[in-house]
Order: structure tokens, then C-alpha cells, then sequence
């Protein structure tokens, strides 16, 4: 998993083990309630561009969080071998080979 260099966080997480300690000791620490829906899925072929919505409070402050972002999903035999999170729709499609 791949996190471009504009999210909290960024950076690549590799294997099960490294999605599972990001999402546990970075993501969700400092969310409560989180949320993570897939609006909007594109086929790319070998790729799945997905436009997400992300949502969450606060643990500490109680404050409403929410980002609007993509993900590129691309398959190998059946199998995740990569998810990227990027912000731009414009970016999304170009790491997934689309035009808009």
C-alpha cells in the first residue's frame, strides 16, 4: 500500500503485516468511528480506480474529519498486489492508464 507524499502518513506499507500495523498504530489511533466507503469504481483493465470517501472524529478532540480522495487497486492473478492513495482524480486516472 502506497501512500502519496500529501496524505498523513505517507509512504509504502508493505505485505499484510505493514497494512495491518499502519492501520492500527497510525491510521486509526487518532480516529474514532472511522468510515472508508467506495463511491465510485472504474475498471482499468488490471487496475481498479476507486474514488473514496473517508470519514472519522476526532479521538482527542471530538472534531468531525472527512477526506475526498482516490485509490488505484491493481490485480494479479486474482490477487491485491498494490493499492495507491492519491488525492487528484487527474492523477488517479493517469497511474491507472485511463483518460477521463
Amino acid at each position: 500500500m502506497v501512500l502519496r507524499p500529501e496524505f498523513p502518513e505517507s509512504g509504502p506499507h508493505y505485505g499484510r503485516g505493514g497494512i495491518r500495523t499502519y492501520m492500527r498504530e497510525d491510521f486509526l489511533q487518532d480516529l474514532a468511528g472511522a468510515t472508508i466507503t467506495g463511491e465510485e469504481f472504474l475498471d482499468a483493465g488490471a487496475s481498479v480506480v476507486v474514488q473514496v470517501d473517508q470519514r472519522a472524529t476526532g479521538a482527542k478532540s471530538g472534531a468531525p474529519v472527512r477526506m475526498r480522495y482516490y485509490q488505484v487497486w491493481t490485480f494479479q492473478n486474482g490477487s491485491v498486489i498494490r493499492i495507491e492513495s492519491i488525492m487528484e482524480r487527474r492523477d488517479a486516472f493517469e497511474t491507472a492508464d485511463l483518460s477521463e
